[in-house]
């Protein structure tokens, strides 16, 4: 089973600050910069893989959308403004199963991701609430 969460945000789907994106960023340098350190001949990738999963991936900014996915079934719980990047990421991923959503309550920052789902608007495509 793999758990995937697009969106974790508040009410308010916001980008990350520049306060918090300058920490960030002097965060991945100082961690390369020792890796480098303790190992010249690593590549830009590798530094990248060995750095901590939360300077890997941005956390926050979309509202409540997490995928659960067992082999060929998809289950969205919730449609935050999360669940456009997950839409485009099933089109990429050429994802043909039927989708199950589940909205846990019908407040904004819940179902405002709805409209931008790309897959919700193929006509051969089963979605099921």
């Amino acid at each position: 089973m793999i758990v995937k969460l697009w969106g974790v945000r508040g009410s308010i789907p916001a980008p990350m600050s520049e306060a918090d994106y300058r920490d960030d960023m002097l965060h991945i340098l100082s961690e390369a910069k020792n890796l480098w350190n303790e190992d010249p001949s690593l590549k830009e990738e590798d530094i990248f893989e060995k750095l901590p999963y939360n300077l890997k991936r941005p956390v926050g900014g979309e509202t409540t959308c997490v995928e659960v996915r067992h082999e060929d079934t998809v289950l969205i719980l919730d449609m935050g403004s999360g669940a456009r990047r997950l839409g485009m990421d099933l089109m990429a991923r050429k994802f043909e199963g039927d989708l199950n959503i589940l909205i846990t309550h019908t407040h904004w920052d819940h179902i405002q991701g709805w409209p931008f789902f790309i897959p919700g608007y193929i006509p051969e495509r089963t979605v099921k609430f």
